[in-house]
């Protein structure tokens, strides 16, 4: 599991924030306030400063951050063809990856890859159906497309932004 966590780490995307999770870099400057700690002038001068070049650089931190979003998502989208998961709910069959998306806290992407009254009901079966694995290799790389799809177009942007 420990290769599967790094294969997911990320350093920008952490730290910029979303709509729903306030950036660290705005926690750390708030808190002096959360702590009930008086700022002092040096206190103030320094944190302003940090404030600016935040401020300035936000553009930059947020596109990095992107980036990283998309480049996990294409180590994940690498990974489909030999590592995933089969799993049944009730009488379906599911097909599950490590798979990146903001805003989630389950840190996979599931899709239904066949029924139980078709290939049976032993998961170690399913494994060595090479019509399922198929099937579910394909709807599996098809949702991730789909989930990569705004990256592609995100740093298309920004290829022509750097280059």
């Amino acid at each position: 599991m420990a290769r599967n966590n790094r294969l997911i780490e990320m350093v920008f995307a952490n730290v910029v924030g979303t709509e729903d999770r306030v950036s660290q870099y705005d926690k750390f400057i708030g808190t002096d306030s959360v702590l009930g700690i008086e700022e002092s002038k040096d206190l103030k001068d320094v944190k302003s400063l940090y404030s600016k070049i935040i401020a300035k650089n936000k553009t930059t931190l947020d596109e990095l951050a992107k980036l990283e979003e998309a480049i996990v998502q294409l180590r994940c989208r690498q990974q489909v063809l030999s590592e995933f998961k089969l799993s049944k709910v009730r009488e379906y069959i599911y097909a599950r990856a490590l798979f990146y998306r903001p805003g989630r806290e389950v840190k996979d992407i599931r899709v239904i890859a066949g029924r139980t009254d078709v290939y049976g009901e032993d998961v170690n079966d399913w494994y060595n159906n090479g019509d399922l694995m198929t099937i579910a290799k394909a709807k599996l790389s098809e949702a991730m497309d789909a989930e990569i799809a705004d990256n592609r177009f995100y740093v298309k942007n920004l290829k022509s932004k750097y280059a």
